[in-house]
């Protein structure tokens, strides 16, 4: 809670918090001994004392549970749950089913919060009554380089309704991560929000678009309190068709969202943008990790994917981005071959 008392007992000042409510932290770890005692390293490190770890081991091969241990054995905030290799979904889901806190936040196991992620947090949700709280983030090569900066807001703090921030999102005006992002766990556990189990890409954004929809009040800072690891092994870079996971998952929240009654403004958005968007993304994607050209063609003269480019509407687009569209429609044979001599031009300028 957020204190603002002059007392006999002397003044509080307004950013003092009263660490009276508990965070669960849900780690899923799946072989990463190498980043896991960072990780959590960072969650003990944190200014809000109140808050409790767990650490889903998805049947891990390597020594990550060792290594945690090792480390944190004797420590009772941290919680090891082992599981058979089932996904991150599944790993994140068993946290939510094993938190106690008030709040839930989700971490990977080789991701870093900074030291006053969850008492900032945990402040502003209070601060402005919200259920969702989202803070800047910065990309790290593992060598500790700088990649790009996101942020939710351009202002300090940003307040507004679940649906309109929603709506902001998906105009791509406000971006964010899971794993900067702290939700309350009653609005977790009354619409049973949980992560789809067997999605490779996206369920983390299906899960927070969401969590956002069913929000009365989201809060976000453009403050940088996360670091997110851009390993070069990272499932996000694996060069296999599941990266179409992530429009199956902007189908899925697509249907969830007139089935309970969305915005139309929001439902128009997410038909005519949102999913536009992610198939047409993923074509280029296949045309930079060098599928070959064939299997991509496939792909965009598929009857169901075309059906879905077509509804781009031109309003949500730049004209750049309205024409790659309609040229990848028109002609996808044009389309992906402009595409791969830019692909090819811009690796041999980087050899």
């Amino acid at each position: 809670m957020i204190v603002n008392t002059d007392s006999e007992f002397g003044e509080t000042s307004m950013e003092a918090i009263v660490m009276n409510e508990m965070i669960s932290v849900v780690i899923p770890a799946h072989n990463t001994e190498d980043y896991v005692s960072n990780t959590i390293g960072s969650v003990l490190a944190q200014t809000y004392e109140k808050l409790e770890i767990i650490v889903v081991d998805d049947g891990s091969t390597d020594d990550t549970v060792k290594r945690i241990n090792d480390s944190f054995g004797n420590d009772s905030r941290v919680r090891v749950i082992k599981q058979e290799n089932r996904g991150v979904s599944a790993a994140r889901n068993t946290g939510i089913e094993n938190a106690e806190g008030e709040f839930i936040a989700f971490l990977d196991s080789d991701d870093l919060y900074h030291p006053t992620f969850i008492e900032k947090m945990i402040g502003l949700l209070r601060d402005k009554n919200a259920e969702t709280a989202f803070c800047a983030f910065r990309k790290v090569s593992e060598k500790g380089v700088n990649i790009f900066l996101r942020s939710p807001s351009t202002s300090p703090v940003v307040s507004m309704s679940g649906p309109d921030f929603l709506l902001k999102a998906l105009k791509k005006e406000s971006l964010f991560s899971i794993n900067a992002t702290v939700f309350s766990k009653s609005l977790i556990d009354s619409h049973e929000l949980r992560f789809v189990n067997g999605a490779k890409n996206g369920q983390d954004v299906e899960f927070i678009w969401k969590s956002i929809f069913h929000s009365d009040r989201v809060v976000c800072t453009n403050e940088v309190l996360a670091s997110l690891l851009d390993r070069h092994d990272s499932l996000s870079k694996n060069p296999t068709i599941s990266k179409l996971h992530a429009a199956g998952c902007c189908l899925r929240t697509f249907e969830y969202l007139k089935k309970h009654k969305a915005e139309e403004s929001i439902v128009d958005c997410f038909e005519k943008k949102t999913i536009p968007s992610s198939f047409t993304s993923k074509i280029y994607f296949f045309v930079e990790i060098g599928m070959p050209k064939k299997k991509i063609l496939e792909i965009a003269r598929n009857k169901n994917y075309r059906s879905r480019i077509k509804k781009a509407g031109r309003r949500y687009f730049s004209l750049h981005e309205y024409l790659k569209i309609r040229i990848l429609l028109l002609s996808p044979s044009l389309a992906i071959g402009i595409a791969l001599n830019r692909s090819n031009k811009r690796k041999a300028a980087g050899s």
